[in-house]
């Protein structure tokens, strides 16, 4: 019998201008997903221990706050989350995103009436990649300005939900985009977004590392990774 995956939902008080950063810091501990509600940052991480993982938090907190950045929490809540309740819960906040009138990135229960030239359909599940994330949305936004110079072949590290190689099927037709990433559930659901957008022959998943990468020269990568990971494979990166 397969062990469903355990969830923590940690749900911190923090102030507008401190919005960013602290879900950058989050993000960078492993939380899988982020909701913004009400001036409080939810966020999901999965199997990790309860203790440790209130520690880094704490942590982090303690020296958001030494730098000076306001954080309104002087605690935190850190509740278990049965698994369907995490589905639940990117239904109900997961809210079409919008970059200029040129894309548009929405989960397939959400109707959009205003023109707009290419849909991003996304089925989030428990891969990262909604466009909700800073760095997600601004990698999004240097597309949509660079869309006439984008190349036929990329490379896609850390693929997620397929958010990117996605949206540059959609902004450059007729591209080759091959997405990596190391979890089998980000793939998979890569592989369901394709087809949920049309693009299912342009695009490739392997589930693996960077050593499971075709031999080959991509004139363009996006690697919207956790700096911790990223860092170490630069080096790769170049050559």
């Amino acid at each position: 019998m397969t062990q469903s995956t355990k969830w923590f939902a940690c749900t911190i008080r923090v102030p507008r201008e401190s919005l960013e950063l602290t879900s950058f810091y989050l993000f960078e501990l492993g939380a899988q997903g982020i909701q913004e509600l009400e001036g409080n940052i939810i966020a999901y991480f999965s199997d990790c221990e309860k203790d440790a993982l209130e520690k880094s938090i704490v942590s982090v907190l303690d020296s958001l706050k030494s730098s000076g950045l306001p954080v309104i929490s002087e605690k935190i809540a850190l509740e278990p989350v049965p698994e369907e309740d995490w589905h639940a819960g990117w239904r109900k906040y997961f809210k079409p995103i919008y970059i200029d009138e040129i894309l548009c990135v929405r989960p397939p229960w959400e109707n959009v009436e205003q023109h707009i030239e290419h849909h991003v359909i996304i089925e989030p599940k428990q891969a990262f990649g909604t466009g909700n994330h800073a760095t997600t949305r601004l990698m999004l936004e240097s597309m949509v300005s660079l869309r006439d110079a984008l190349p036929d072949l990329v490379l896609d590290m850390g693929t997620g939900s397929g958010i990117l190689a996605i949206a540059h099927c959609k902004l450059k037709p007729g591209s080759q985009i091959t997405g990596v990433d190391i979890d089998p559930v980000a793939t998979g659901n890569a592989k369901e977004n394709a087809v949920l957008n049309g693009v299912e022959n342009c695009t490739k998943f392997l589930t693996g590392t960077f050593n499971d990468v075709p031999d080959q020269q991509y004139p363009l990568m996006y690697a919207n990774l956790q700096r911790h990971i990223i860092i170490p494979l630069l080096p790769k990166f170049k050559n």
